[in-house]
């Protein structure tokens, strides 16, 4: 990897990157709650040449079409060795994120919450509002 390459991929992650942890359902027998980190880097459908240039330099993520654009997304296992690699380029903004993303995840209790239960509630509620329009 040369530093051009690095700082090159920093500067279109601070500019078409994203990062985030995010709770799973909590599981029905155990009401234990999985978590993960995933980024990616988008770009509309005519620059996918970019994300694998990325992808290249970096040597991890995996190139998805959602819809209108492509992404290179990362996995939770590749989200700290993404950040170890562009930290130093990266701009406040996405270090705020990242250092986020990791902390929350490395502080992940898994006990179901209120707000977990909430998120499955109007999950259900919504599903059964839409078969009931169905009908």
């Amino acid at each position: 990897m040369q530093i051009d390459d690095i700082i090159w991929c920093a500067d279109l992650f601070n500019r078409a990157g994203q990062v985030f942890y995010y709770r799973q359902e909590p599981h029905p027998r155990t009401q234990h709650v999985a978590c993960g980190m995933q980024c990616f880097v988008h770009q509309n459908l005519s620059n996918v040449e970019i994300l694998k240039r990325f992808q290249h330099i970096v040597e991890m993520g995996e190139i998805k079409n959602y819809e209108n654009q492509y992404r290179l997304v990362f996995k939770t296992k590749e989200v700290n060795p993404l950040f170890l690699i562009l930290q130093p380029y990266l701009g406040e903004a996405k270090l705020s994120d990242f250092r986020f993303t990791l902390l929350a995840y490395d502080s992940h209790d898994s006990k179901a919450t209120k707000d977990d239960w909430d998120r499955v509630n109007a999950k259900w509620e919504k599903k059964l509002n839409k078969d009931k329009e169905t009908e």
